[in-house]
């Protein structure tokens, strides 16, 4: 048997700096309280960390908690790494996501509390030893970038969403402000399935593609204002993708934060590719992987692969935020099982206001289909590891929601994805793998228009032309591709690897100048 083992990885910039040096920069990063965002913030951790900065992770005690349960380990090897990363909770309480149920006003109160708790934190600090030499914030917390702005601390935008997302929202924001453009007010507007908008870096979407939180009627949308603003006002940003992935829609991000920087008469935030932002893996024997303490457990997924046939299994998982209808999550079932491939799916419980209170999801996957499907398939409740899902041989196929995390995990395992996106950006990374890269197929074209709801038998002819068309192979040598480009960028001399040393050298100068600084006031 297998286990997944993590490659070493490329060094970023020097070592930690000597004794007669400037201190190493002490830079705060501050993720949205949100599993996916914690864990794109907490490889960005790792790689500035190796980098010789010092970084101290402000998250929530919830997302702590998931955090180690999904990362085994995670701060023991970074002690023995000797990265200096130090986790730091603030209180923004329980959160509340209620199983999918609820939309958007979910994460309002979450959210202000957890930046709120975050400015009393910097309040107290700013004027201390304890002061951060720069904030790098979540795209998403635009309160954190406006107290370290408030404060004289240099601000950062992390944004694990693409460039050509990133684009999106600035240019819609100036266009509306200016009066030049006007979305309507609501998401569910029937305008928005029919309209039709041309992005820059974008092939032309539907209004409803853009998804909730720019619409006046969202409970986010004062944050998605803001998000853009604060970005806007940065020296840096940071996207946790690849420049190879989509050079064309970073090129159209740089010209509209120019354009608009010399309207506004400042500078135009950098922005640099430092991704993919999590460690690349390998395949190494079980028993050596166990000798050397890279496994002390395996997955029943894993268990479930190792039986499997190479690039023959598909594998569906949604992310941490998608609660399907018991219909919905019968109709995956059953079209899983129509496709005659093996399979591992992971599914969340249903959806809280579809009226059934399940216990697990096998009260609600048909008996017989469970039955029929015994030892092709593994349903799973919530969780499965899915990095090393992906990157296990016998994996041929990811239907995926599209969020970011995930199809950039994909891309770097090679495997390609059947497009069904459910919320948020993932519309917009759905038009852009399918239509603009072409290292996607969609599961059912219009598919929000529509209510959201896929039957088994679009489930079923999607894996069919996957695995059984020259569409499907073509798909295959250009996720091939991909993957090369992905692994390239991370290496040596890689675009990430080279952008890696430009932000860790800027951290460094910043750190020189604050020194500097405070040197003068006291002489």
């Amino acid at each position: 048997m297998e286990q997944l083992v993590i490659q070493q990885e490329t060094p970023i910039c020097n070592g930690h700096t000597g004794a007669s040096s400037t201190p190493a920069p002490r830079v705060w990063l501050v993720a949205l309280p949100f599993i996916s965002h914690v864990m794109s913030m907490t490889n960005l951790a790792r790689q500035l960390a190796s980098g010789g900065i010092s970084v101290s992770l402000f998250v929530s005690e919830d997302d702590l908690r998931r955090l180690k349960t999904a990362r085994k380990n995670l701060m023991e090897n970074w002690v023995l790494q000797g990265l200096d990363i130090q986790p730091r909770i603030l209180d923004a309480g329980p959160s509340s996501l209620a199983a999918g149920a609820g939309g958007s006003e979910r994460f309002v109160t979450l959210f202000h509390r957890f930046e709120e708790a975050f400015k009393e934190t910097l309040k107290k600090e700013a004027q201390t030893d304890s002061r951060p030499t720069c904030v790098i914030a979540d795209f998403w917390m635009p309160g954190a970038r406006e107290a370290a702005i408030k404060h004289d601390v240099p601000a950062w935008t992390f944004s694990p969403f693409s460039a050509a997302y990133l684009a999106t929202w600035v240019y819609i924001r100036h266009l509306e402000s200016n009066g030049m453009f006007k979305l309507p007010e609501t998401f569910k507007d029937k305008r928005c399935e029919q309209a039709f908008i041309s992005l820059p870096g974008f092939p032309i979407m539907r209004l409803h593609d853009l998804g909730e939180p720019l619409f006046k009627d969202d409970p986010l949308y004062s944050y998605s204002i803001r998000n853009a603003s604060t970005m806007e006002q940065c020296d840096v940003v940071l996207l946790s993708g690849f420049l190879e992935l989509e050079p064309r829609q970073t090129q159209e991000l740089n010209r509209i934060l120019k354009a608009y920087a010399l309207i506004n008469g400042r500078k135009a935030p950098e922005v640099y590719h430092v991704g993919p932002i999590f460690p690349f893996p390998s395949r190494k024997n079980g028993l050596e992987a166990v000798k050397s303490g890279a496994a002390d457990e395996v997955h029943p997924s894993i268990t479930f692969l190792d039986s499997q046939p190479a690039s023959s299994v598909i594998f569906l998982a949604f992310g941490s935020d998608v609660n399907h209808t018991v219909q919905q999550i019968q109709e995956i079932a059953y079209g899983l099982e129509n496709s005659q491939q093996p399979f591992i799916c992971v599914l969340h419980l249903p959806k809280r206001e579809s009226g059934v209170r399940a216990d697990d999801i096998f009260s609600v996957i048909p008996e017989d289909c469970l039955a029929r499907t015994k030892g092709r398939g593994l349903f799973v409740q919530s969780f499965a590891p899915q990095m090393e899902v992906l990157s296990h041989p016998s994996t041929g196929a990811f239907i995926s929601h599209c969020g970011q995390n995930s199809v950039l995990e994909a891309l770097a395992s090679g495997v390609p994805i059947l497009a069904w996106p459910c919320l948020y950006d993932q519309s917009m990374n759905c038009r852009f793998l399918v239509e603009e890269a072409q290292i996607a197929l969609e599961i059912c074209p219009g598919l929000l228009q529509g209510g959201g709801y896929v039957d088994r038998k679009q489930i079923e002819a999607s894996i069919h032309t996957l695995f059984h068309t020259k569409e499907g192979s073509a798909l295959r040598r250009r996720v091939s591709e991909m993957k090369l480009k992905a692994e390239a960028a991370k290496g040596p001399n890689g675009s990430s690897t080279k952008n890696l040393h430009a932000v860790c050298a800027k951290l460094k100068d910043l750190a020189k100048a604050h020194l500097e600084n405070c040197s003068a006031l006291i002489s």
